[in-house]
């Protein structure tokens, strides 16, 4: 089997979920293509969703040194990095990352929120809003 193919079945693993089936195609596919920047990512999203942040975290790493200008490696890593209260770390990668969509601040506002930082989690949810009205173009006086 090559490598397209080990990522074809992990994937469909992974939409079945089957998170731990995903993790074992995408590493054999990882042990025959170690540059492939594909299983990294993804074998790191499933260790994300089953919670195992360390191991999502280290292959949310090497994808970026795979591809360092795939941006939304940086903004899954830097959400590990706030759910490990790492923040320091999070808000490094979340800088990588293009802010201008309103979905991304309202994530931020609710992870400053988890980790207990309000007065952050405010400040993310109004850019986020604000840039919702932006987007719908409505009237920053429009009543429901």
């Amino acid at each position: 089997m090559n490598t397209e193919e080990l990522i074809q079945l992990a994937y469909r693993r992974y939409k079945r979920d089957d998170l731990a089936g995903a993790i074992d195609f995408y590493s054999q596919a990882i042990n025959l293509s170690p540059d492939n920047f594909f299983a990294f990512y993804h074998r790191g999203e499933c260790f994300y969703y089953l919670r195992d942040l360390d191991n999502a975290i280290a292959d949310f790493t090497t994808a970026i040194r795979l591809q360092p200008e795939y941006a939304e490696t940086y903004e899954k890593r830097g959400i590990a990095y706030f759910e490990q209260h790492k923040l320091d770390f999070g808000q490094q990668d979340f800088d990588q990352v293009d802010l201008h969509n309103p979905v991304r601040f309202l994530e931020l506002g609710r992870l400053s929120r988890k980790s207990k930082d309000i007065y952050s989690a405010l400040s993310f949810f109004n850019a986020g809003i604000r840039l919702l009205e932006i987007w719908l173009n409505l009237d920053r006086h429009w009543k429901l």
